[in-house]
């Protein structure tokens, strides 16, 4: 190959065929569309009147305005973006197609914005990109992995440059990132994460539809995430059969035993009814179902699982840090 500026069209054409490959300093993360939209996304958030970083969201496949719909946004106005989408003016000029997006998108964001609390900042963008469904629009399985290296990048930046650095200063951080997939890291990797991220999908999609949490709604997220060759003989779907711990040689020694195996239908039992029975006092709704995270350190109601489940560790082990 004569040059670099020869690989992104030679790389696109092998992911699009499932041809897995390494090599050393193939591609920046940068130059991942997925990571660019992510990167787009924390601008935006940052910077409310980042008017490149808004129309970029905006445009990207989570909430996926066309072009028209942008410009009637944009034009006219000096405004910050962020609060156009919500100016019933500025919505009515946009097609119904836009304003349906928006109508599901900008709720998600807004919460998720306003929702940073004690988060880092790599943690608040994956918060919100969660919000929005990102991961749903991926389509490389290894973009996932390359989006816990962007946010673990923004981590650092942020102990470096403090909570509000300039958009220069994530671009700078995300350019010296390699790509997860060329730098040589197995693409099992890669689709480990995504099993798992699909289990998550899987489970809230469940819960919107109207199952309350339940044994099978349990036991239908273990499914999900065993869906692979190597996890299709560890019986996906069903409660084990025998006792496990970790750490240690034994139960005796171990940093944590589960409750027996005997245990497992009735303890799923009971946490059905535990949920079903308590209302969160934050959200008026079943504990956790609209994300509200702070109830575990604020509602008396959501700590009480929390202790529940303390219970089960051994005594001499501390319960850990959630």
């Amino acid at each position: 190959m004569r040059g670099r500026t020869s690989l992104p069209p030679l790389l696109a054409a092998l992911r699009k065929a499932g041809i897995d490959y390494r090599g050393v300093e193939l591609e920046s993360l940068a130059d991942r569309p997925a990571v660019r939209d992510l990167v787009a996304l924390a601008k935006a958030m940052l910077h409310g009147g980042d008017r490149t970083a808004w129309l970029s969201v905006l445009r990207a496949p989570w909430c996926g305005l066309m072009l028209a719909d942008l410009h009637q946004l944009a034009a006219g106005t000096d405004a910050p973006l962020a609060a156009s989408i919500g100016e019933l003016a500025a919505l009515a000029r946009l097609s119904d197609d836009g304003r349906e997006r928006l109508a599901i998108f900008a709720p998600r964001l807004d919460a998720a914005i306003a929702d940073r609390g004690s988060r880092s900042l790599g943690s608040w963008l994956k918060a919100a990109w969660l919000a929005i469904a990102g991961p749903a629009t991926i389509d490389d399985v290894s973009d996932l992995a390359n989006a816990e290296l962007l946010f673990a990048a923004l981590d650092l930046l942020e102990a470096e440059s403090g909570s509000l650095p300039e958009a220069s200063a994530i671009d700078t951080a995300v350019q010296g990132v390699k790509n997860l997939r060329a730098a040589g890291v197995p693409i099992e990797d890669a689709r480990e994460v995504s099993r798992y991220v699909a289990a998550l999908e899987r489970g809230m999609k469940l819960l919107r539809s109207g199952l309350p949490i339940s044994h099978r709604l349990i036991t239908d997220i273990h499914k999900a995430l065993l869906d692979h060759p190597r996890g299709r003989g560890k019986a996906p779907g069903e409660l084990r059969r025998s006792q496990v711990w970790i750490g240690g040689t034994r139960p005796g020694n171990a940093a944590f035993v589960p409750p027996p195996a005997s245990f497992g239908y009735r303890l799923d039992q009971a946490l059905a009814q535990y949920f079903g029975d308590n209302r969160c006092a934050h959200s008026g709704s079943i504990l956790h179902i609209k994300g509200n995270w702070a109830c575990w350190a604020n509602c008396k109601t959501c700590w009480t699982l929390v202790s529940a489940i303390s219970r089960w560790y051994t005594p001499a082990t501390p319960m850990p840090h959630w």
